[in-house]
């Protein structure tokens, strides 16, 4: 089942400076991250680079999004998986060069598990820098839908399901 974009426009931020934007994402099950998926809005150009970063902020794995459409979810496949143990955490983001990216407040008031996936996501992180930079700051639990390509027990989940659950309103950007 495929990932609902954002509801409605006021999600997309205005937002025009370059910034990480990512999940944190724990392993319920062995498994491995094979991809990185984001939802563009309108605005949100440029060159997008996918990263999976170690919870010490060491970059685990890179990969340049290419052959984007203007708008939807975007989907890059690593060019090696990283493989998770049960428990093991990681951050999976993106870099938005030009910001604009799509942003919900509050969606993660608790942890979540992801739609099918063996893993469970407990924050949205951020990091506004001029190039691709670890992002570990986070602001009003908020989701910036991204989110993993997942592998387990031989089964890929593609659409995680960041994007599943109700969003409340909110206007403010990543960083107040």
């Amino acid at each position: 089942m495929r990932t609902p974009p954002p509801r409605h426009s006021s999600i997309h931020r205005s937002d025009s400076l370059p910034v990480e934007l990512g999940v944190r994402v724990t392993a319920n099950t062995d498994g491995r991250v094979s991809g990185v998926r984001f939802y563009k809005g309108a605005g949100n150009t440029g060159t997008h680079v996918g990263n999976v970063w170690d919870t010490n902020g060491r970059r685990l794995a890179t990969a340049t999004f290419t052959g984007e459409s203007a708008t939807g979810w975007q989907t890059v496949k690593l060019s090696t998986p990283i493989p998770l143990t049960k428990g093991q955490s990681v951050v999976v983001s993106y870099f938005a060069p030009r910001g604009h990216y799509a942003q919900q407040q509050y969606a993660f008031t608790r942890r979540q598990t992801l739609s099918g996936s063996g893993l469970m996501a407990d924050r949205g992180v951020y990091s506004y820098s001029a190039t691709s930079a670890h992002p570990s700051q986070s602001w009003h639990d908020s989701s910036y839908y991204v989110e993993p390509v997942w592998t387990r027990g031989g089964r890929r989940h593609g659409r995680a399901g960041c994007g599943r659950r109700r969003r409340r309103g909110g206007s403010r950007s990543a960083g107040g």
